[in-house]
């Protein structure tokens, strides 16, 4: 592995240091050219064919113009195996290479060069002093000198995983899961697509129809840069987190991490749309695939690369192929299995994984999935081998319930949710919800027109039932509890028990509206008493404060 390390040099020696790796550069990009001309691709070849030039013509010292042929002849070598050859590959920044107790040297405090140059070390990470060094490559880049180390530290023997977490990568979320957990990770797109329209804006705002102006002037010319930088350096520190996390879950449960072999995907991406393209690019799939292998390698995690055909087009339960049903929501006609095309893919990443390396795969009882009513979009009726599953994730379910008490008892939309959630689609979103209802953990109010229609695509009030729950909730979602909102669920629930209860909304908000007799009762819920404009629809209104509700509550028989 690669430690990097701050260094500084001193102030008498930092011009002769940038000389250094200034005459380096050219002899690296002359050694190169060489190389390849002369077809000199062993060590014995190019050492005869270089050494003396870089010594004479570059003025390098002799281990460090061993240094320079040796990365050359890298170089040439891996350009010349790449089939779509380019121009001939050239060095533009200022960096050099460096062979451990013989171009250089680390003390406690300073990194030593051959040559005379000494750097102060600013800032390392430590926990790997015991490990050997080997060659570490010194790079100067805004202003900046970096020393990169590699390390020589023995791999973690791999466990046998009990189990498969599988990884699904799409533009705005990565989900993880299995048949039993699911996680969602919302990625770093749209920061770093923000970075790249301000690029785009200045390009035009400094530019013409005949001729890019922007490039002529050098402060936006910088700016420009900049902000390409923060784009890149946004996605490369997410994606390094999203990979560590990934690989803690999969250690801490002793699973081995499958996710699909995406090699060759930037073909597919030519034929989409431009901006959902353009978020793919972004994304960086290479690195990502790159830094999940490495955590996985460095922790001991075993990682399976399976086919990415049908993952989230088959069903998991029979292997038909499945119909779309609604925003992300995909349906099989012959078992009726219905789920979010993420989960869906997770646990087709999962039977494949587990059939490379000898398994099989559980019953499916994932997050998010859900077995519909018979006989609609001509499924088959349900027998007593096919139940409905409930099978919701914990950790999802725990982010619904603070979005409920957070939200203080407004309106909210099922897309509402979903945004501030970790869940992709509002369709799974209602169905958690609606599964709490059931389970008579909350209650929901539609919106009741004038008209006494009930408007289901109106945002919706959602209660908690009892204050217990209330309480319990709180602690358990971390959320802040507020008094006027459990005051205003105890009275709606109460009254759900005997009416149809609903709510108002328009310039002014009523709590709570009792469909009684083709009549509308508003109910409105304060901590004091204070005025209160009524609606002109409402037949009769009540204004109930905190110590009005007792007695109110009590004299309604239900």
């Amino acid at each position: 592995m690669t430690v990097k390390m701050k260094v500084s040099p001193e102030p008498s020696s930092q011009e002769k240091l940038i000389s250094l790796m200034q005459r380096y550069r050219d002899a690296l990009n002359y050694s190169i050219r060489k190389i390849i001309e002369n077809k000199a691709l062993s060590l014995s070849k190019a050492h005869k064919l270089l050494y003396s030039n870089l010594k004479d013509r570059f003025d390098l010292p002799s281990r460090i113009a061993q240094d320079c042929y040796r990365e050359a002849l890298t170089i040439a070598k891996s350009w010349l195996r790449n089939q779509n050859k380019g121009e001939t590959p050239k060095a533009k920044n200022l960096r050099i290479w460096l062979t451990y107790n013989q171009s250089y040297r680390v003390n406690e405090e300073y990194v030593e060069i051959l040559g005379g140059v000494k750097l102060k070390i600013v800032g390392w990470d430590r926990r790997y002093d015991s490990y050997p060094n080997r060659e570490a490559r010194l790079v100067f880049r805004d202003d900046k000198f970096i020393l990169y180390i590699y390390k020589c530290i023995p791999k973690p023997a791999k466990y046998i995983p009990k189990s498969i977490l599988a990884m699904d990568v799409n533009e705005k979320h990565i989900v993880v899961g299995n048949s039993k957990i699911e996680y969602r990770f919302e990625t770093a797109v749209e920061k770093a697509i923000r970075y790249k329209r301000l690029v785009e804006n200045l390009q035009k705002k400094y530019s013409s129809t005949r001729y890019n102006g922007w490039i002529r002037r050098k402060n936006i010319r910088k700016r420009i840069k900049n902000f390409h930088k923060k784009a890149r350096d946004i996605l490369e520190d997410w994606i390094k987190k999203i990979s560590y996390k990934i690989t803690m879950l999969a250690k801490q449960n002793q699973y081995a991490v499958a996710r699909e072999d995406l090699t060759g995907l930037i073909e597919n991406l030519r034929k989409l749309p431009k901006n959902h393209k353009v978020g793919l690019i972004i994304l960086s799939y290479r690195k990502l695939e790159f830094w999940s292998n490495w955590q996985a390698e460095k922790h001991g995690v075993p990682i399976v690369i399976i086919e990415p055909n049908g993952t989230s087009s088959i069903c998991p339960k029979c292997g038909s192929k499945l119909k779309e049903k609604g925003h992300r929501v995909m349906k099989c006609l012959k078992c009726g299995f219905e789920a979010d095309r993420d989960t869906i893919a997770l646990l087709n990443i999962g039977k494949k994984a587990l059939s490379k390396i000898g398994g099989s795969l559980t019953t499916p009882t994932a997050s998010q999935m859900t077995d519909v009513a018979p006989n609609r979009c001509e499924e088959p009726p349900r027998s007593s081998e096919n139940p409905r599953l409930l099978g919701r994730g914990g950790g999802q379910m725990k982010e619904i319930l603070a979005y409920i008490i957070n939200s203080q008892a407004t309106p909210v939309s099922w897309l509402n949710i979903s945004k501030e959630t970790s869940i992709a689609s509002p369709h799974t979103t209602q169905a958690y919800v609606e599964d709490l209802k059931n389970l008579f953990v909350v209650e929901i109010l539609n919106f009741l027109s004038p008209e006494s229609k009930i408007i289901q695509r109106k945002n919706k009030k959602i209660h908690i039932t009892d204050p217990f729950l209330y309480e319990t909730i709180c602690e358990f979602a971390k959320a802040e509890a507020h008094e006027l909102s459990l005051l205003e669920a105890v009275v709606a629930t109460h009254l759900s028990r005997k009416y149809e209860t609903f709510y108002w909304k328009n310039k002014h908000e009523v709590d709570i509206v009792v469909r009684l007799n083709k009549k509308q009762i508003g109910i409105e819920v304060k901590k004091i008493g204070r005025s209160w404009e009524k609606p002109r629809h409402l037949e009769k209104t009540f204004l109930l404060t905190k110590d009005d509700i007792p007695l109110f509550l009590a004299s309604i028989n239900v």
